[in-house]
């Protein structure tokens, strides 16, 4: 499917103009009086210093006449006439909002081009020669910012045109308000469209610009990234049914020219046209995003049926089938229609929006099966090839003749098995959903069959199938959700793993799946509890080959550090979470602007599924909950591109939506949370661990005497490494107990054998400045510093970095999963000093401050070559969940003015509770590694696993006395000490201790997920991890924790 710039391929057949002034003479019209009519026209209408561009009726023919060109007197004696005449036809609208000199300007190049037809001969021309010669006439008024265009017809596709005719001309500029007339007898229609900046109208003064209606619709959006359409009937015909209707459109931050082209396609795919309207553009100062003011979009238009509209191509009889599940009738337009036409302007991908236009599908049935297949295309990839089933490729087989009906089919099921409206959605009836699921896996087995038996394209045949697939393990979707941005899909996790997909032990599949799809990104939820929390990242490709790998494995990263997560979160309630977003590359000229358009999109879109908002119940339908959906506890934290903008955005949509503790939805928050790189938490666990593992290991400066040396990959303006710096250089007093020799970041590679400038580190930490700016002074005579920007030698050295520079001990603080992996890993090692072939590490221990920046087969490698320790990013870095997981409950317990008045008494009490656990977990690994001689990452895995299955077995137990909170688990002194034991010390223990009621604010089943992470951690820590691997029966493990509570 190719797209075009704009998507608009169907209207590719509608005759653009481009120019200045484009004629189209009557067939009675010599080209030579064509000619002699555009070059006098564009004498007299041109009036900017900018020469004036022609062209023929075909678009060939280029004159250019210099504005100065003086007007023929001729043209004087018709102007009056045509002036009489123009504005006598011109609806008062017209007269009334245009300028009178713009409507001069008009009514001249109308005079100029019916005199030029009549080879100068004004005094025999008559008013109807004027309608029958009406040319099309493009005009720019003296600044250039405004452009009209006169037609000498009225039909739908032809504002459209008009606006693709400007694309080229534009520029960066964009439409900020629209008017849209046609004359009282329709022989024309005139458009102005209006690029001028200084036309964009304050909200504060719009009721003196938009009618009650439309600033209603107005007022609605402000503040959201939603869009929201009305349609209300305003002329019926004889027997009762709507003639013509006033439709409104309000959307925030969307382009005016989009926005309009979007409206006009939509309208026309019905048949409808645009007889009268106008777009206007309000400049939100309340409302900010990327530090600018929004805007908010209204365009009210009258559209009507045409008298004919013979060869417009979408264009339906009474008896057509309905392009969506709520069907669209000529004589209707109810709230699908308006549901469809909201999204339509700002959030539908443009590949779903085409496939919909070009196709019987309509939008809704386009958009689910574009979504499948984008959710699909990983699968089909692994299994025949990145070429094969590359994305292009996929979406032009749905639109193969013989798919695209049977996929159609396909999505009307999909779409009636989750209509709420239905027998299962109107009510819980476990008889009627059955029915329900058996029908629709009924005729997906139809489909399939008849696939088999008519598609001869076996890649076509595993697309549809794939398709299948994603529709049967749905169990959950926002489809019917009104103002949805994006198309969400909850589905069954077992549909994406695959052989390769990673596993560990006490981890089975992922508990859910989140796909979402919207306009410029896709991306996924991957979780492994009911209750769980993990960072939000996202994936920003420089060019749409990198886009089309980053597509392949977009699944496979969101699941692969939701594992990491679900493992490093054994201390705390939460099981683990990953979100990973994939921006799709484009050519907007604010490009961090739609990057963080697709971040609202998608947070908004995991709110329909979770949040019970007020439609919730009504259009949320869970195929596996009793045709029911429950509400879901999702937590998100900041993780890769995700700035403080978009955390304070989310808490804020959370808590427009509804959400019953919105602070708790997004942790790291500048004021009602605890920001993890002011205060450095994830750095101050990585520094337990590291301090811990120099002990072990012999390397600590209290026991050899000589400060340690050390490497970071990651910049002093990074989080993680940043923070460490400043952690590193407080524990051990800088040069005192520890030398940085080298540091890297995408910008630069630092090396000093004799050790990096501390206070020229800290420097550039404080200042938020990147290694690029390390002052070269501060370098002994052995350093270099090394720019990577436009510098081979430079991405080199940053690339072999962690393999080549020698340190005592490595913090991978910053950098790509799989940066030291088994093709590489080789390199990690040189040959021993002394002559022999013995292997030595360029550091002998290895602290993951970074996820996943390891692979598991270099980890077994250096282990293997040279007994490298390696403390795993489960355990090292694990005191960022640590430290959000607090900030989620304290936002539970306290009020968001409590919070911020005792922030940090809060965020001391977190501090030492992430240092006591880091602790805890370090002495207990390398214990184990003395007692095993096991390597660590492999301990790591089996506390975690230890952890995780202990943790279940309580929180089972635990929920089955939820129903009745006086049941023995609950009753247990142990079981509520542990409760209580979970609170950092300080200001939210004291709250609680003294209000015990606060825990009613937070759910029953988060209770119990503290309770079992509280006994489970503490109890292995305490006994050790053969106490909990020794026991095979679940039954035996449980008595056997459940004595140790009751003995603790």
């Amino acid at each position: 499917m190719a797209l075009l710039p704009t998507g608009l391929r169907a209207f590719t057949t509608w005759r653009s103009s481009l120019a200045l002034v484009t004629s189209r003479a009557s067939s009675s019209s010599s080209s030579s009086s064509s000619s002699s009519a555009s070059s006098h026209a564009a004498a007299l209408l041109a009036s900017s210093p900018r020469q004036a561009l022609l062209s023929d009726d075909d678009g060939n023919q280029q004159v250019k006449a210099p504005p100065s060109s003086p007007a023929d007197n001729s043209s004087s004696l018709l102007l009056p006439k045509v002036m009489k005449w123009w504005k006598s036809r011109m609806p008062p609208a017209y007269l009334a909002r245009v300028d009178p000199k713009a409507q001069e300007r008009h009514a001249r190049a109308v005079a100029v081009y019916a005199e030029q037809s009549e080879n100068g001969n004004s005094s025999q021309l008559e008013e109807t020669h004027v309608v029958s010669c009406i040319p099309d006439l493009t005009v720019f008024d003296p600044r250039d910012d405004t452009v009209t265009f006169i037609r000498g017809q009225d039909e739908p596709g032809v504002l459209i045109s008009m606006l693709e005719s400007l694309v080229h001309r534009a520029g960066e500029r964009e439409l900020v308000r629209a008017d849209i007339f046609t004359s009282m007898d329709t022989a024309l229609c005139a458009n102005l469209l209006d690029y001028s900046p200084e036309s964009v109208v304050s909200f504060d003064e719009a009721n003196s610009t938009l009618d009650a209606d439309e600033l209603a619709l107005a007022t609605k959006v402000r503040g959201t990234e939603g869009s929201i359409a009305s349609a209300t009937p305003i002329k019926v015909r004889e027997n009762g049914a709507p003639q013509a209707w006033k439709l409104r459109v309000a959307a925030t931050n969307v382009v005016g020219d989009f926005a309009l082209q979007r409206i006009a396609a939509y309208v026309g795919l019905f048949g409808l046209n645009i007889t009268e309207g106008r777009l206007v553009t309000l400049q939100d100062d309340r409302a900010k995003i990327r530090g600018k003011p929004a805007r908010v979009t209204v365009t009210s238009l009258t559209i009507a049926w045409p008298r004919a509209a013979a060869g417009w191509p979408f264009v339906r009889n009474d008896d057509a089938a309905p392009l969506t599940p709520g069907g669209h009738k000529r004589g209707t337009l109810g709230a699908v229609f308006c549901s469809e036409l909201a999204r339509c302007t700002k959030h539908l991908d443009d590949h779903a929006w085409e496939l919909g236009l070009c196709t019987p599908l309509g939008i809704t049935r386009a958009e689910l099966l574009w979504a499948f297949a984008t959710a699909m295309q990983p699968s089909l990839a692994r299994e025949g090839g990145p070429h094969e089933f590359a994305i292009s490729r996929v979406y032009e087989m749905l639109e193969q003749a013989e798919i695209l009906p049977l996929a159609g089919e396909l999505a009307s099921a999909f779409l009636a098995r989750f209509d709420p409206a239905g027998p299962g959605g109107s009510a819980p009836d476990e008889s009627a959903n059955r029915l329900r699921e058996e029908a629709f896996t009924s005729t997906v087995q139809a489909i399939r069959a008849r696939a088999e038996a008519t598609v001869d394209d076996p890649a076509a045949r595993r697309v549809l199938h794939a398709i299948a697939d994603c529709a049967l393990a749905t169990t959950r979707t926002n489809v019917f959700v009104p103002g949805r941005q994006a198309l969400a899909l909850r589905i069954d996790s077992s549909l994406m793993l695959h052989p390769s997909s990673p596993k560990a032990a006490g981890s089975e599949k992922p508990y859910t799946t989140i796909f979402v799809a919207g306009r410029r990104f896709a991306g996924f939820h991957v979780r492994y509890r009911d209750v769980a929390r993990g960072g939000l990242r996202l994936v920003v490709p420089s060019s749409r080959d990198v886009h089309a790998m980053e597509l392949q494995r977009c699944h496979d990263e969101a699941q692969t550090l939701a594992l990491a997560q679900q493992l490093k979160n054994k201390d705390i309630p939460e099981g683990g979470s990953k979100a990973v977003v994939l921006v799709e590359p484009h050519r907007a000229t604010d490009k961090d602007l739609v990057t963080r358009r697709c971040v609202r999109a998608f947070v908004n879109s995991l709110l329909d599924l979770s949040v019970p908002h007020a439609s919730f119940a009504e259009t949320v339908v869970d195929r596996h909950a009793g045709g029911r959906s429950h509400p879901e506890l999702l937590f998100l934290g900041p993780d890769e591109n995700i700035i403080p903008e978009d955390i304070e955005w989310i808490y804020s949509e959370a808590r427009r939506r509804g959400h019953p503790s919105p602070a708790s939805f997004m942790s790291s928050k500048a004021n009602a949370g605890i920001n993890h790189k002011t205060y450095g938490v994830t750095s101050e666990g990585v520094a337990v661990f590291l301090d811990i593992a120099l002990r072990r290991c012999g390397l600590h400066p209290s026991e050899t005497g000589r400060p340690f040396t050390v490497k970071l990959s990651g910049g002093p303006s990074g989080d993680v490494a940043g923070n460490a710096l400043k952690v590193l250089h407080r524990m051990y007093l800088g040069d005192e107990g520890c030398k940085v020799v080298g540091m890297c970041d995408g910008t630069a590679v630092a090396e000093d054998p004799n050790g990096l400038s501390w206070s020229e580190l800290l420097h550039l930490v404080n200042s938020g400045l990147p290694l690029a700016e390390y002052d070269t002074n501060a370098l002994s005579p052995t350093g270099v510093l090394v720019l990577t920007d436009n510098n081979p030698e430079g991405v080199r050295r940053r690339n072999t970095f962690p393999l080549k520079v020698r340190a005592d001990a490595f913090l991978p603080a910053g950098g790509r999963p799989g940066t030291i992996n088994a093709d590489n890993v080789g390199g990690f090692f040189h040959l021993a000093d002394d002559g022999s072939d013995r292997k030595v590490p360029c550091c002998p221990l290895i602290v993951e401050g970074a996820n996943l920046y390891i692979t598991p087969e270099a980890r077994d490698a250096m282990w293997r070559t040279a007994g490298v320790t390696v403390v795993k990013d489960s355990s090292a870095n694990k005191s960022g969940v640590t430290t959000s997981s607090f900030e989620v409950l304290a936002s539970l317990l306290l009020t968001e003015e409590e919070f911020v008045d005792h922030k940090e008494s809060i965020v001391h009490g977190v501090l030492e509770r992430l240092r006591e656990q880091a602790a805890l977990e370090a002495e207990l690994l390398f214990d184990e590694r003395e007692k095993s001689g096991m390597a660590l990452p492999k301990i790591s895995e089996r506390l975690s696993a230890a952890i995780i299955r202990l943790h279940d077995l309580i929180e089972q137990r635990l929920h089955e006395g939820c129903p009745d909170a006086g049941k023995e688990m609950w009753q247990r002194a142990g079981v509520q000490a542990a409760l209580f034991a979970h609170l950092p010390e300080g200001v939210i223990r004291d709250m609680v201790k003294k209000e015990p009621e606060r825990w009613d604010a937070v759910p029953l089943s988060y209770r119990a997920s503290i309770v079992a992470s509280r006994i489970a951690s503490r109890a292995i820590y305490s006994n050790g991890l053969g106490w909990a691997e020794r026991v095979e029966s679940d039954d035996a493990l449980m008595d056997a924790v459940l004595a140790w509570v009751d003995a603790a």
